[in-house]
């Protein structure tokens, strides 16, 4: 499948910033965005061959398809926390948080681990798609009207 051109710009200009203000410091890139918005392409397209792209959805995967299980979802938060912070003391270069990152507190505790162990933090942003475009194609199957609310309550 190949990649939409607005999101290999997007991968392209992420490449290029990250090479050229951090170099090979050991970074941990925060993606922002909704849902159907392209941010697990963005996270793939940048990891590199040292990095890992940590994702709560991940722990949702059963089979190859996405099982969402709201009872569930706390705890593979802390999951998804734990793998982040085994691949900080494994030493990993590029370290991906791949999710939707809403509200600022949903990854302050990322920021303060990466910084606590000496890593860089970059912060991408994926732009709002048109809502019933991100409704459509995310594999999570967020409805619409979910999707406009994390629009709406997205912090900046």
């Amino acid at each position: 499948m190949s990649i939409p051109e607005e999101l290999q710009a997007i991968i392209d200009g992420v490449l290029q910033r990250i090479e050229a203000e951090y170099g090979n410091k050991k970074i941990v890139v925060i993606m922002r965005g909704v849902p159907g918005s392209g941010l697990s392409t963005v996270a793939n397209g940048i990891v590199g061959i040292n990095g890992v792209v940590h994702s709560t959805d991940s722990f949702f995967m059963r089979n190859g398809k996405y099982v969402f299980d709201g009872s569930r979802l706390n705890e593979y938060h802390q999951a998804n926390f734990e793998a982040f912070v085994r691949s900080i003391q494994d030493g990993k270069q590029r370290i991906i948080i791949d999710n939707t990152n809403i509200k600022l507190g949903n990854f302050r505790g990322y920021v303060l681990k990466a910084k606590a162990n000496g890593y860089e933090v970059v912060e991408v942003r994926i732009p709002f798609p048109d809502p019933e475009v991100a409704a459509a194609r995310n594999v999570q199957g967020i409805p619409l009207y979910a999707i406009q609310r994390m629009m709406q309550q997205f912090e900046e």
